[in-house]
């Protein structure tokens, strides 16, 4: 690791080195935040039809 800047905390003085700052990667400083990738997902048609089926017969169930 190296020391970017020295914090004195007597007299409340942050003192930075003049040393260039090298990040890992060497592509400048990471992301503030992660990257979110949405990817829509798929299913068959039988599949829903048969959720859908099984739903229905349980909101009937529900009701009777």
């Amino acid at each position: 690791m190296t020391d970017i800047a020295q914090y004195y905390t007597s007299s409340d003085d942050l003192v930075f080195e003049n040393n260039q700052i090298d990040w890992r990667g060497g592509n400048g400083p990471p992301v503030d935040r992660n990257t979110v990738v949405i990817k829509p997902s798929r299913i068959s048609m039988t599949l829903f039809i048969v959720i859908s089926v099984f739903a229905i017969i349980g909101i009937i169930i529900a009701f009777l």
